[in-house]
């Protein structure tokens, strides 16, 4: 989905039903995309937090989270991919 969307964000649970976060970041890294995924974490296991970051997140929030926290974060890998794109242009 992500080859044909090209998303701006995605927010990544790691317990999902079938394939887990850390799956699903592996699949993406195997694509091979010339930019940095935009994957923001979100989780109840606070203890995921470095091994999300080294599957290839950018980012990562613990749940229970604050909304402003939240929006925050998802601004900043929103402003890193608009910065991302003005450097190739």
């Amino acid at each position: 989905m992500h080859l044909a969307n090209a998303y701006d964000l995605i927010l990544l649970d790691i317990q999902m039903p079938g394939m887990d976060g850390f799956e699903v970041m592996k699949s993406l890294k195997s694509l091979k995309i010339d930019a940095l995924l935009p994957i923001l974490v979100v989780s109840a296991q606070p203890n995921h937090e470095l091994a999300s970051l080294n599957a290839g997140a950018l980012d990562f929030v613990s749940k229970p989270f604050k909304l402003a926290d939240l929006v925050g974060r998802i601004k900043n890998i929103l402003n890193r991919g608009f910065d991302q794109c003005q450097l190739k242009n």
